[in-house]
């Protein structure tokens, strides 16, 4: 496996080379959303996104892009909330 894990990163021949080993991505899934005026929008998205990072460079796991959408109708009255529908998500 190509020492590089994140399928964003890899060339399709890498990626078929890769999934000899492991054909399981992981698939960080977070929300764009309010955090009252201390913490950036993407928060619930990096979290997410750092855990699956250290398990893909400990595992023979591949990481796929990250999935920044959530159902958070609730934080629409602000604005940067990016939110669809459950059956969406």
């Amino acid at each position: 496996m190509p020492e590089e894990h994140e399928i964003a990163d890899l060339t399709w021949r890498e990626l078929e080379t890769a999934t000899d080993e492991t054909s399981t991505p992981l698939l960080p899934a977070g929300s764009t959303e309010r955090h009252g005026l201390h913490l950036p929008l993407g928060v619930d998205t990096y979290m997410p996104e750092a855990i699956a990072r250290r398990v893909a460079e400990r595992s023979p796991r591949l990481l796929a892009p990250s999935t920044p959408y959530g159902v958070s109708p609730h934080y629409t009255f602000k604005p940067g909330t990016v939110t669809v529908e459950s059956e969406t998500f």
